[in-house]
């Protein structure tokens, strides 16, 4: 497996942060208001007049204003920091979901066009019906190996035939020859985008889609995603008439142009 950066956001720890910052501005004030008071500064080069100022430095006070002047621009800096981070906009449960993005999530990989041979062959014995779909597969497998590829990405594939003849049960040995998580949505329970893309905070079940979630509870970029009866799809209306259709989430996904610019409606 290799790994790759999955957000764009800084982790930082907030505390930590806040004690390092004090303590760059305790130590620009004592500095400025000993020289204030005549003390010397150290010379660099003797190390014995190097403890001397720290030890002076010590026992320099601040007082109650300039410990003030302190806290407001503590609060002001910490407060901008975790602003640029990206993640200051999201609740504590949140930002604490997030936090296994801090080191990046793996890509499964096809290694050797052998990996690709023994995966095909595997799914083609129990299920031989579904030949034209493991052919696709088994061609994009070897193909990946010789671009060396860093992760496999399968391309959005549809697959059409009657009920019952195991749509739904290939893709599940799909995503354990792969080795890789599954997600399944049922396109007619749905009724909408928001099994796929999540939902804007503010609606009454707002929360991350599917395939995200996915990708936090593993740490796996690239799982098998199954979109059962996408045909069946409905579209939800909200009262503003606004219409959340599964093919327009789907849309952004599915290019990878805009795919990669994708964002998250939850988060």
């Amino acid at each position: 497996m290799s790994k790759i950066k999955f957000i764009e956001a800084e982790f930082h720890n907030v505390d930590k942060d806040r004690r390092a910052i004090r303590q760059r501005l305790e130590r620009f004030l004592k500095t400025r208001l000993a020289l204030e008071r005549g003390i010397v500064p150290p010379d660099q080069d003797d190390r014995d007049d190097r403890l001397r100022w720290e030890n002076e430095l010590m026992q320099v006070g601040l007082g109650r204003e300039g410990q003030d002047r302190v806290d407001r621009r503590v609060g002001r800096l910490a407060e901008g920091r975790a602003a640029a981070a990206g993640l200051s906009h999201l609740k504590l449960d949140d930002r604490r979901t997030l936090e296994g993005l801090r080191n990046g999530v793996e890509l499964v990989r096809i290694r050797t066009e052998h990996q690709a041979d023994e995966i095909a062959a595997r799914i083609h014995s129990g299920m031989p019906w579904m030949a034209p779909a493991t052919d696709l597969l088994w061609k994009l497998m070897r193909r990946s190996v010789r671009n060396g590829d860093a992760g496999f990405r399968l391309p959005p594939v549809l697959l059409d035939g009657p009920p019952g003849i195991g749509k739904s049960m290939w893709a599940r040995q799909l995503s354990t020859a792969l080795g890789v998580p599954r997600c399944g949505v049922e396109a007619t329970a749905e009724q909408a985008s928001f099994g796929i893309v999540g939902s804007q905070r503010g609606w009454s079940n707002a929360q991350p889609g599917r395939p995200l979630m996915t990708i936090l509870k593993h740490l796996v970029a690239n799982p098998v995603v199954v979109v059962n009866e996408a045909a069946e799809a409905g579209v939800a209306t909200s009262t503003k008439g606004n219409c959340f259709g599964l093919t327009e989430g789907l849309l952004s996904l599915l290019q990878p142009s805009s795919a990669t610019l994708w964002q998250c409606p939850y988060y």
